[in-house]
């Protein structure tokens, strides 16, 4: 699918302190909405942006997401800036829409949390099996997180252990999603390929119950596949919760 592409909005005659000679990009036709959009997300404070054009390419509103810590005109500002910056596209202040959410940062990334180590003791005398994972994450790599799990020692259960020792290392992670539950581990094949299923049920902004998924090729080593599929989980979803629905439901399509 080709990327919609817009393109510098600089016509002298309407706007006649543009100067004709204005600078333009060598080849405006390869900007597309995509790296506009993606370029407007590392502003300060910016979580989401959509931009839409017009049939010829022109910008016809850009609307984003923002944190309230800076003013919205700052923020308008910003884009203005930017794009002409970066692109010499000018677009009048009048199409850019800010929304800002108060406490947006609980809905940001949570960071990377990346496991050391796992293991599976046995204690012969009381039979009971504690599984355990050591986790770090990257913007604080001086404090380990350890996660734990003890259960009966069930040769069928030993990888929904190991999946539970990693859910309560991600529960201890700051700004993660509440009372997070093992829904389900299973095992299936595609091909030729043995593939372990992770579900975990967890309680979104809304207060309501949802289900992150995880997978992983299980490649001769249960245990290991059993760790990588609940990260893939917190990777896929709980890293990244939803921010609250704050423009109509299109834009974030």
């Amino acid at each position: 699918m080709a990327k919609r592409t817009t393109r510098p909005q600089v016509n002298p005659e309407a706007e006649p302190g543009v100067p004709s000679e204005s600078p333009r990009p060598k080849d405006p036709d390869r900007v597309s909405v995509e790296d506009i959009e993606d370029l407007l997300t590392k502003l300060p404070g910016v979580h989401r942006a959509r931009v839409a054009v017009n049939d010829v390419g022109y910008i016809e509103e850009v609307h984003v997401l923002a944190t309230d810590r800076r003013a919205p005109k700052q923020v308008v500002r910003d884009i203005e800036s930017l794009l002409a910056a970066k692109w010499a596209i000018r677009i009048d202040h009048k199409r850019i829409s800010v929304a800002q959410v108060r406490g947006m940062e609980e809905y940001l990334d949570l960071g990377e949390l990346a496991v050391q180590s796992f293991r599976m003791d046995l204690d012969k005398e009381t039979g009971l099996l504690t599984a355990g994972v050591t986790c770090m994450l990257a913007n604080d790599p001086q404090r380990l997180i350890e996660g734990r799990f003890l259960g009966r020692n069930l040769p069928s259960q030993q990888a929904t252990a190991l999946v539970a020792a990693v859910v309560n290392a991600i529960e201890q992670v700051p700004g993660v999603a509440s009372a997070i539950a093992v829904r389900g581990v299973v095992e299936c094949r595609l091909g030729d390929q043995a593939v372990l299923n992770v579900g975990l049920a967890y309680l979104n902004f809304r207060q309501k119950e949802d289900l992150a998924v995880g997978v992983a090729v299980i490649r001769g080593d249960l245990h290991r596949a059993a760790v990588e599929a609940t990260m893939d989980a917190y990777e896929r979803t709980l890293r990244y919760p939803p921010p609250p629905p704050v423009l109509p439901q299109d834009y974030f399509r």
